[in-house]
């Protein structure tokens, strides 16, 4: 660790002395969590921002979903014993917890 000097307003560093934590983990300890924080929270900022800006630059992803919108839909239901007009096999019935069938 390397042993630096900070400046810091007289209130701040008060209201800074007064919470357990400081006490617990000392000065350091809480201002070096702190700039840890703030740093991820930088980091996190720019991602976002460059997603932003990515997006921004090249709106193409309505041109790349044209067209398949309705391939993540389930088709309409066919009556029981129908689908597509043909015969198929009705759906097979499990019990449930109570014995009777689910169907």
């Amino acid at each position: 660790m390397r042993r630096i000097r900070i400046t810091m307003e007289e209130a701040l560093l008060k209201q800074l002395d007064r919470r357990p934590e400081v006490r617990a983990q000392g000065r350091s300890g809480v201002i070096g969590e702190a700039v840890r924080v703030w740093l991820r929270e930088q980091e996190t900022q720019s991602i976002a921002a460059r997603y932003r800006s990515g997006y921004r630059i090249e709106p193409k992803i309505e041109e790349e979903l044209a067209g398949w919108t309705d391939e993540g839909m389930w088709p309409e239901a066919e009556p029981a014993g129908r689908v597509e007009g043909k015969a198929v096999a009705a759906a097979p019935s499990f019990p449930t917890s109570t014995g009777r069938s689910s169907a």
